[in-house]
């Protein structure tokens, strides 16, 4: 059964004993961050393939993707864990700064998600096993960003998807993920417009189609869930081929004379 990360010892222990997870029981992280280095499949044996995967997201007030922060601003975090057959999931993450100290803190916590410290550190964790919504469940809790001249804060977590026994054997641990904010310059913050951009459709298999009526699309971006950008158009067409991508949580980036929306969207066979 489904417990984040366990510390290893020669027997396998019983998930009940790790309800709360592995930082609030005995102070591990296990996020793979420079801190710890080590993931969930440290003592979950990957007998199972449940196709896990975790993506971490951090949302502005406005509602829009962001890979940067401003200082003292708040941000929601949205953990979420897929899987296809797990009957429990969970997760561990955890942001620092480049010298590996804690960035700023996390309040208005999720229903099944649990604030910890560890060495001195902020780390949110399920509370309890989550059940499946559809395949995936998503954490969420809020993120207050740290003070001005902190620099890049990075978010590292790592996930699992439990088979719902009694054992850490036939479970399947996400690959750990990574994702870096930059600190905005406060000379140059309002950079986003929040006015008359969709796409459709969502879930999309093969197109999207941009409706920006009341703006001239400059380029348009598509961006995997870790950060990397995928597609890249600068044609005047409203519609993005998205065919040939591998299904998951897509952002698109819509660049304008009147700024950057950011999208999500889902790619679907």
């Amino acid at each position: 059964m489904l417990c984040l990360v366990l510390f290893c010892a020669a027997t396998k222990l019983l998930f009940q004993s790790y309800t709360n997870g592995v930082g609030d029981e005995d102070g591990i992280d296990r996020t793979d961050s420079p801190i710890g280095k080590r993931t969930c499949v440290e003592c979950h044996e990957e007998e199972s393939d449940f196709s896990s995967i975790l993506s971490i997201s951090i949302i502005d007030s406005d509602g829009f993707l962001t890979t940067s922060y401003i200082p003292g601003d708040t941000y929601s975090i949205e953990a979420i864990v897929s899987g296809i057959g797990g009957t429990v999931y969970g997760f561990q993450s955890v942001a620092m700064t480049d010298a590996n100290d804690q960035a700023g803190s996390f309040t208005n916590l999720g229903p099944l998600v649990r604030l910890t410290n560890i060495d001195n550190k902020e780390y949110i964790e399920h509370r309890q096993p989550a059940e499946p919504v559809e395949s995936s469940f998503n954490f969420r809790a809020n993120w207050i960003a740290p003070i001005t001249g902190t620099g890049n804060v990075t978010f590292y977590a790592a996930g699992i998807v439990g088979n719902g026994g009694k054992s850490t054997a036939k479970d399947d641990p996400t690959d750990s993920v990574e994702l870096t904010l930059r600190e905005q310059d406060l000379t140059s913050v309002n950079n986003k417009s929040s006015g008359g951009i969709e796409i459709y459709p969502n879930p999309a298999t093969n197109f999207i189609t941009i409706n920006a009526t009341n703006s001239n699309i400059e380029t348009v971006q598509i961006v995997n869930i870790t950060g990397d950008v995928v597609v890249e158009s600068r044609t005047n067409s409203n519609q993005v081929d998205v065919s040939h991508l591998p299904t998951g949580v897509y952002f698109v980036q819509l660049f304008s004379t009147k700024g950057v929306n950011s999208l999500k969207f889902v790619k679907t066979n």
